[in-house]
């Protein structure tokens, strides 16, 4: 006689989410980001405030502090201050490192758009 397996029940599929539906859980936290981050332009030497403004306004998808947001959230919508500031140290040392390599690689172009390095200069 052959050995036969179980059946195991299995749990419903969960049904796939899609992007705009997480993007809306942290939208609130995206916009105090981006609220915090261009404060802080002007706390730059004003040699360098330009180059800082357009490396914020061009940075990309903001991955990171979307995942500090998530992770990070008590679920009740408010948006923790001190999880906005974490999420702006992450996403400006991200920024820097993104500048960095460009430099290293001589890189014209990022998401379709000059880099610091070719707009500014590396003298700064």
């Amino acid at each position: 006689m052959v050995p036969t397996a179980s059946v195991v029940n299995e749990a419903p599929k969960a049904q796939p989410v899609r992007f705009e539906q997480l993007y809306t859980q942290v939208k609130p936290g995206l916009s105090a980001l981006a609220e915090l981050m261009n404060a802080q332009v002007e706390d730059f030497e004003p040699e360098i405030r330009e180059l800082v403004q357009y490396t914020i306004e061009n940075s990309g998808k903001r991955l990171r502090p979307m995942l500090m947001f998530f992770s990070g959230t008590d679920g009740t919508g408010i948006v923790n201050p001190d999880l906005v500031k974490a999420a702006a140290v992450v996403e400006m040392v991200h920024i820097a490192t993104l500048v960095h390599d460009d430099i290293l690689d001589d890189a014209a172009l990022r998401h379709r758009k000059e880099t610091v390095a070719q707009k500014f200069g590396t003298a700064v």
